[in-house]
């Protein structure tokens, strides 16, 4: 499973679910801490003041980041509260608050689990959160209390919802809660039929489907779609690692009848994590290069990230090496930036034209110099190609 982890991390920035950030809670707090009781989850707090400029730029930047809002949305109810205004002022004073901003992980009792000051890089901040759900993690004191016999309702949401936050297998205490319960249509049950469907090819996912007008009403249209594609994606990403290509087919046909407007650009994101997961290389050239033109506009990124798979994974087939020289040679010549003529460098030096490989490697330290991000790894590479120049 971490083999296959690794292979799917280039091809990622090809599948993000088109997410709209992180979505507020917009009750007071003593409500946000009704709602992580009775789902089981940790509050994140986003400390803030109106006049904080780091404040301003996570709210405008990193907040707005799809991998972030996919993140945070599942596994936290999230609040953002001016420590100046409202009911600021007396949570500022309990929670020490001395800069902005502070971030804090409160558990369901108001007790602070993990907490960090000052704004944060993407990776970062999706790090602090898996750090404070570590931390959390409740998942073995709800596994023992099952063992025991304890099967009440609220355990059984409240285990469900910390395996997932845990990255463990939920599905089956889910639908354990799930089937006991006689009223699915009450808001919490809406709530955790929405935050359990996390793959297509489950009972839950049906249920997602089946009540699609009341869970619309709780969230939106947008984020209901978002959940469909998610986890039909999920789906394809299970196809891959145990290489069962109808569940793939499976998945991309609920796509196109839950989410049709979507259906066509899932279907080639869909065969690329198929193709690349099971090393066929013919599937994932076919849909990446359509990928590219249909709905990447040739982005230089996406270019660069598509070269580089095929470099990590299909260095030794020629055929898909001449279209890794393709794309890495145009997101060099659209970006003039030097990490793209790295790349380049790299792949025409796996296609024996070392020659063309000095030059784009010198290209690349040149650029480097003038974006004021000299590379040592760019310089050892090209010293590297001196040596073995004829």
């Amino acid at each position: 499973m971490k083999i296959f982890s690794v292979l799917l991390i280039s091809v990622l920035a090809f599948t993000q679910i088109s997410a709209q950030g992180i979505e507020f809670f917009h009750g007071s707090f003593e409500e946000a801490l009704a709602e992580a009781k009775s789902q089981g989850k940790l509050i994140f707090v986003d400390a803030y003041a109106e006049w904080c400029g780091p404040c301003k730029r996570m709210a405008k930047t990193v907040f707005k980041e799809e991998s972030v809002g996919e993140f945070y949305n599942q596994n936290f109810i999230n609040m953002k509260i001016d420590m100046e205004k409202g009911e600021g002022p007396t949570l500022a004073r309990k929670y020490k608050v001395t800069a902005y901003p502070t971030f804090f992980f409160i558990d369901e009792e108001g007790k602070t689990v993990a907490s960090s000051k000052g704004g944060k890089r993407t990776s970062q901040f999706i790090s602090l959160g898996e750090n404070a759900l570590k931390k959390y993690d409740k998942s073995a004191i709800y596994a023992e209390e099952y063992e025991t016999g304890k099967k009440s309702p609220e355990l059984l949401r409240k285990y469900a919802y910390a395996l997932l936050a845990s990255k463990k297998g939920h599905l089956k205490i889910a639908n354990e809660y799930l089937n006991g319960e006689k009223d699915l249509t009450s808001e919490v049950n809406l709530k955790a039929i929405f935050d359990f469907a996390t793959e297509s090819d489950s009972r839950i996912f049906d249920l997602l489907i089946e009540n699609k007008v009341s869970i619309v009403k709780l969230k939106t249209e947008n984020t209901f779609d978002e959940r469909v594609e998610a986890a039909c994606m999920q789906t394809v990403r299970k196809a891959a690692e145990y290489e069962f290509e109808d569940l793939a087919i499976e998945a991309k046909a609920k796509m196109k009848s839950n989410y049709p407007n979507k259906a066509a650009e899932f279907g080639l994101k869909a065969d690329m994590i198929y193709g690349l997961g099971t090393r066929n290389a013919t599937m994932y050239l076919k849909a990446s290069k359509k990928y590219l033109s249909k709905y990447a506009d040739d982005s230089a990124v996406e270019l660069d990230n598509t070269a580089n798979t095929i470099l990590k994974n299909y260095s030794e087939d020629g055929k898909a090496m001449k279209m890794a020289e393709k794309y890495a040679k145009e997101a060099a010549n659209k970006s003039g930036l030097s990490r793209f003529y790295f790349t380049y460098a790299k792949v025409l030096y796996k296609n024996n034209k070392t020659s063309d490989a000095i030059k784009a490697a010198e290209k690349a330290k040149a650029l480097s110099v003038k974006e004021q991000k000299p590379s040592q790894l760019i310089e050892q590479f090209l010293e590297a190609l001196k040596q073995v120049k004829p």
